[in-house]
């Protein structure tokens, strides 16, 4: 008996019978030397045999060569795609065939998509690619999946790349997927994951892809299953809904994932300029969303309904054009921990995080405790500072008394003198002003020109009591900025940092329930009011152990305004609201540890 494995791509259908018939005898019937050796491969874990899904040899002796990948018990079929969209489109149709598989895409390829082929559904449209109906794992080995950049933006040329079907669940690493398009209400530029499908991406980058439309969501990923990112990066996607880069409606986790630059182009209540979650849950670890912008609310992330949470993650120069710089909470439960909200824009309220009415968001205890050094050095700073203008205007007032004793002292005796010298002054400046054909006026100009002119070569400027200029104690209070930046970069607890709101809510516009814990709200500004916190009936806002410093609002309320009844903000001895500008809390007096 020939122990010969078939290594070419079509299966030889005698093959089969004869392979099934072995099965079906077993071992055992089997004798002599094939019989001994293939018992001891088998038991070396080493059985070489013709793969199923393509005839490809295959061999379990974890050195992942010929088709085989893993060690042990966890051993992947694997099939190699040669560079040839022809070649995947078939490969993927065979695992499917076979109730599953592992493709190995050709190392580097670009993958230049031109064709869709249309789907039933709805949100459905074109893809590039079979849809994924069993369980595939797809090495992409730095390739690239990408619709063609020469096709034009219009049927029949719109398609997305993959699709995972009720019961797939597509594997995915180590690729990118590039300008897939869809519109007219379809969904997922890039993957569409239906309801009961799974999809897992890790390591994979999406971008510039596109869900066109009014209707479309998800400009890379469209999810109502499960869908799973780790370690992937989504930037330039966009979407004429909601969710720039991602939209959801099952369950999304989000891990070590980067979000930059990702734009939704309808106004709210569309939003999530990166992701917008519309349904299901919404889990973030560890990500970061910088530049993304959205016409709606939720410049960063968007929640109109079910729970999200949001851990070591933060948001950077994130926009929307109406509430929400940084997350939009406009109908979910939403808990956050160690979330940095920085230089976030909305152009109404909630420069850093808007809330609506009927959502419960929860800032949870740092990691470590809030740096109360801080707030007591910042405190001493102040104390200090009053200090230092209290010596500087006695001084002041010494030095006036001690001049206007001397004059008056000097007055009976020195006045008759003086006139004479200013008549003989006057005289001759007369002279010296015809003779140089000049006014007086003009003298007198250059002549404070000049003291101008000496001035600004010495860079004298102001003196101060301790031995400085101006310039230099500038430079020391800028270098104190910037070491209580790093300061509060390195809290393990939430941050809000110099966030804008072009209305209401510098840091946090509020109109729910808002509890914070171990949170740091700095340099936040409001045009109208609220620079820190802007609470609104029937918002109530708890503040635990936090800080609340150097905020501004235009009108009132740099720290706290509070349009809602008294006693829906409070704020517990632990906490530290100083130094925001024009006061700390407006009403002035009705919150309680929280005064001028």
């Amino acid at each position: 008996m020939s122990n010969h494995l078939n290594t070419s791509d079509a299966v030889d259908p005698t093959a089969r019978n004869r392979r099934k018939k072995w099965l079906a005898t077993g071992i055992a019937g089997l004798t002599g030397v094939v019989s001994l050796g293939l018992v001891a491969a088998t038991n070396a874990g080493a059985v070489s045999r013709v793969d199923d899904l393509g005839g490809q040899q295959s061999q379990r002796d974890g050195s992942g060569q010929n088709g085989r990948e893993g060690d042990g018990d966890q051993v992947l079929n694997v099939t190699n795609v040669p560079c040839d969209v022809n070649e995947l489109f078939a490969a993927i149709n065979r695992a499917n065939q076979h109730l599953g598989g592992t493709l190995k895409l050709a190392r580097g390829c670009t993958y230049e998509l031109r064709n869709g082929t249309a789907t039933t559904g709805p949100s459905t449209g074109s893809n590039a690619l079979p849809p994924i109906t069993t369980d595939i794992t797809i090495l992409g080995e730095h390739s690239s999946l990408e619709r063609a950049f020469d096709l034009p933006s219009a049927a029949p040329a719109l398609f997305r790349i993959f699709q995972v079907s009720p019961g797939g669940n597509l594997r995915l690493s180590d690729t990118t997927l590039r300008n897939g398009l869809v519109t007219g209400g379809d969904d997922g530029g890039a993957i569409l994951v239906q309801a009961g499908a799974r999809a897992e991406l890790n390591g994979v980058k999406l971008t510039q892809n596109n869900a066109a439309g009014g209707g479309g969501v998800g400009g890379a990923i469209a999810n109502l299953g499960t869908t799973v990112l780790k370690d992937s990066s989504l930037t330039l996607n966009n979407a004429g809904g909601s969710g720039g880069a991602v939209s959801n409606t099952g369950t999304l986790t989000v891990e070590k994932t980067y979000f930059e630059a990702n734009k939704t182009s309808s106004i709210a209540p569309n939003g999530g300029g990166a992701v917008a979650s519309t349904g299901g849950t919404v889990q973030v670890r560890e990500s970061t969303f910088v530049g993304n912008q959205t016409a709606g609310s939720g410049g960063g992330l968007q929640l109109t309904a079910g729970s999200g949470s949001v851990t070591d993650t933060t948001f950077r120069l994130n926009i929307a054009t109406f509430n929400g710089g940084g997350i939009g909470n406009t109908g979910a439960d939403l808990q956050l921990r160690n979330v940095k909200f920085v230089q976030n824009t909305a152009i109404l309220s909630g420069g850093g995080l808007f809330t609506s009415p009927g959502t419960t968001t929860t800032v949870l205890r740092g990691d470590a405790a809030l740096p109360t050094d801080l707030v007591e050095r910042a405190e001493h700073e102040r104390s200090e500072a009053g200090k230092d203008e209290r010596k500087d205007d006695e001084r002041d007032a010494g030095k006036d008394e001690r001049k206007v004793d001397e004059r008056e002292s000097g007055k009976g005796s020195t006045a008759e003198k003086s006139g004479e010298r200013k008549s003989d002054k006057d005289s001759s400046a007369e002279k010296s002003e015809k003779a140089d054909g000049r006014g007086a006026g003009d003298g007198g100009e250059r002549h404070d020109a000049a003291k101008g002119d000496q001035r600004e070569g010495g860079k004298s400027h102001t003196g101060r009591h301790d031995g400085t200029t101006d310039e230099q104690e500038g430079a020391r209070q800028d270098d104190k900025g910037s070491e209580l930046e790093k300061r509060v970069e390195e809290h393990k607890g939430t941050t809000f940092f110099g966030n804008v709101a072009g209305f209401l809510g510098g840091g946090i516009a509020n109109n729910g329930i808002l509890t914070l814990a171990d949170a740091v709200l700095l340099r936040n500004q409001a045009a109208v009011s609220g620079g820190g916190i802007n609470n609104i009936t029937p918002g109530t806002v708890v503040i635990q152990h936090s800080v609340i410093t150097e905020n501004q609002a235009g009108v009132n309320g740099g720290g706290i305004f509070n349009a809602a009844p008294a006693g829906n903000v409070t704020v517990d001895t632990r906490s530290r609201v100083f130094k925001n500008n024009p006061n700390n809390c407006f009403p002035l007096g009705a919150t309680a540890n929280c005064q001028g």
